[in-house]
């Protein structure tokens, strides 16, 4: 949608990109901000001899840094079961055909 008014089209413009860039030095200082909070976090952990805190705070600052990529996997899996069994025929159309010497054959 185009405004008819040029002049008004460059004021919104303009206000946008300010508010744009407010959100994100506002978005930058706060990442920031976390990081240096789990570097104080981890020093603390590491002064009081407990490794795995240290750890576990270095590993969420290298997850905020994008060191770490999360990878999840489905591993649901569906099952058709049916009270009545496959038809030969039935059988052959999915699995695979017989060739003219009887044996079977899978389908590409």
């Amino acid at each position: 949608m185009q405004c008819a008014n040029p002049w008004l089209s460059q004021v919104i413009a303009g206000r946008i990109a300010a508010i744009r860039a407010r959100a994100e030095a506002n978005g930058i200082c706060s990442l920031e901000e976390h990081m240096q909070e789990l570097e104080r976090l981890r020093e603390i952990a590491k002064k009081n001899g407990q490794l795995g805190a240290a750890v576990s705070a270095e590993v969420k600052r290298g997850e905020l840094m994008g060191f770490y990529v999360l990878r999840r996997e489905n591993t649901n899996t569906n099952y058709n079961i049916s009270d009545k069994p496959m038809t030969e025929e039935e059988w052959e159309e999915k699995y695979g055909v017989r060739t003219p010497g009887g044996t079977p054959s899978r389908k590409h």
